[in-house]
């Protein structure tokens, strides 16, 4: 019920209220797969690049590599919107501040 009691803290009365005004990037498709070889100077240029063409991109990696979004989005200079699983949605700074 741990759910329930953030949905009134945060002044949502109805939890599907939160679903409608919840941005979401469920649509969205991964635009970069960062693989064996990790995290490299190659793919950080690359988030760099769509991020200014897409605004937001979807980022997924594999299991076997230890990935930090945070620290991603802190050298790519983007801004970290969501991060579940293996997978993350950097955005422009510009646009979410």
């Amino acid at each position: 019920m741990a759910g329930i009691e953030e949905y009134l803290l945060a002044g949502v009365k109805d939890p599907m209220e939160k679903k409608k005004t919840d941005p979401g990037f469920h649509d969205l498709k991964p635009t970069i797969w960062v693989g064996k070889q990790g995290m490299t100077e190659t793919i950080l240029d690359e988030i760099k690049t769509q991020i200014k063409i897409r605004k937001v991109i979807k980022v997924k990696w594999l299991s076997s590599i230890e990935i930090e979004p945070e620290s991603v989005a802190n050298q790519s200079r983007t801004k970290l919107l969501q991060v579940r699983g293996r997978t993350m949605v950097l955005g422009d700074p510009k646009l979410f501040q």
